[in-house]
């Protein structure tokens, strides 16, 4: 089957799951007493775990496939949309959490690795872009359908609802992918002539490579200041006086950007696969949140989270471009997780900063407080490289 369909089909699939689960997310904690800072700590929790299983589980991909890795951890992130939805209290949303972090973890970076071996990196980067599409119209279906579902028969049932479209994803996606072929099969033994490493010695050879650093250092004040948009939209769209019913029309404000980001990256234009496409997509997200943190309307708000989610639509194409001859493909789902595992850490620490910013003054503030400082990093980048 080809490597194409294939993604295309399991990115259209994911976008079903991932639409009925953005919505609710927040909300449901919100719904049972947490204020910004005790919803932070829960997030902080799967975020730390996540980092910390990111390089393990990117090396057991490398090791013993990338596609069974990948469905393993399909499998238990579906799991975790029923353990939220019967969960009431604290115990049982941090197991929801570990889960989903040894989930994320398994499937992270795997499918997109297991693409780029098979592809290269222009045709690879190409499907990415395209593939957002798919996942758009996927995820503007569903979020739309489970706004709905939440206003009119409660949380509780939205959650179970958003399980059985992560499981029909899972299912389908497993199919489809272990009829696909393994990314290594096509590689001639020349291209294949750099032995197996211990993970010790990958991360290793990583941090000598000053190009894999340098990008690393960008993607971590991405992650640190765009966490804000992704916890408190919600909360945010609330305050300003968008209904719960239609908040699930929120979310085209989000998908379409986003596909348009990963359509622009894909094809290398504008977010260029090197070092000035993440300076530009930093400045863009940086533009956005402070355009957003300042908005007293919902429309300014929107306006600011187009700019906002272009930028994040494109980071992961980009990233994965611009590093791609950097690493051996033997070695490919281990160091892209290694650079995930950071991007994490980055978003872990915003959580508790942020969060308790968010409750003190208001999440608005935590949006123009991030934009200013990504804008800053930048300015300070590019001045330290002239």
């Amino acid at each position: 089957m080809s490597p194409k369909l294939v993604f295309y089909v399991i990115q259209f699939l994911e976008g079903l799951g991932m639409g009925s689960f953005f919505p609710i997310y927040t909300p449901w904690l919100e719904f049972h007493g947490m204020n910004f800072l005790r919803m932070g700590v829960v997030n902080f929790f799967y975020h730390i775990s996540t980092s910390v299983f990111d390089p393990f589980t990117g090396h057991i991909a490398d090791k013993f496939g990338k596609r069974k890795t990948f469905i393993i951890g399909q499998i238990m992130w579906t799991s975790t949309q029923y353990i939220y939805g019967a969960s009431t209290k604290m115990g049982g949303f941090f197991l929801a959490e570990g889960v989903a972090a040894v989930g994320h973890s398994l499937k992270s970076d795997a499918l997109e690795s297991w693409l780029q071996n098979r592809l290269g990196e222009v045709e690879a980067s190409r499907v990415m872009g395209r593939s957002r599409m798919l996942f758009t119209v996927g995820q503007i279906s569903t979020s739309i359908l489970a706004g709905y579902i939440s206003a009119v028969f409660g949380m509780k049932i939205a959650w179970f609802v958003s399980g059985t479209f992560f499981l029909i994803a899972t299912v389908l996606g497993s199919v489809v992918l272990l009829k696909a072929g393994d990314d290594l099969a096509e590689y001639s033994e020349p291209d294949m002539n750099e032995p197996d490493a211990s993970l010790k010695q990958i991360f290793s050879l990583a941090v000598k490579n000053r190009k894999i650093v340098g990008a690393t250092s960008l993607i971590v004040a991405y992650s640190f200041a765009s966490k804000p948009v992704f916890m408190y939209w919600p909360q945010i769209v609330k305050y300003l006086g968008m209904p719960e019913a239609e908040r699930g029309w929120a979310i085209l404000m989000i998908a379409i950007p986003t596909m348009f980001g990963g359509l622009l990256a894909g094809h290398n234009m504008l977010f260029t696969r090197n070092k000035r496409g993440l300076l530009r997509i930093l400045t863009l997200l940086g533009i956005g949140m402070v355009i957003s943190g300042s908005a007293s309307q919902l429309s300014m708000f929107f306006l600011g989270l187009i700019l906002i989610e272009v930028a994040y639509g494109s980071v992961n194409i980009v990233m994965y471009g611009h590093l791609f001859n950097e690493i051996h493909p033997r070695h490919r789902s281990t160091v892209n997780s290694m650079i995930s595992a950071t991007r994490t850490l980055g978003g872990a620490a915003s959580l508790l900063i942020m969060g308790k910013l968010a409750d003190v003054y208001s999440p608005q503030v935590t949006l123009t407080l991030g934009g200013m400082l990504v804008l800053l990093t930048t300015v300070f980048y590019v001045r330290s490289k002239t």
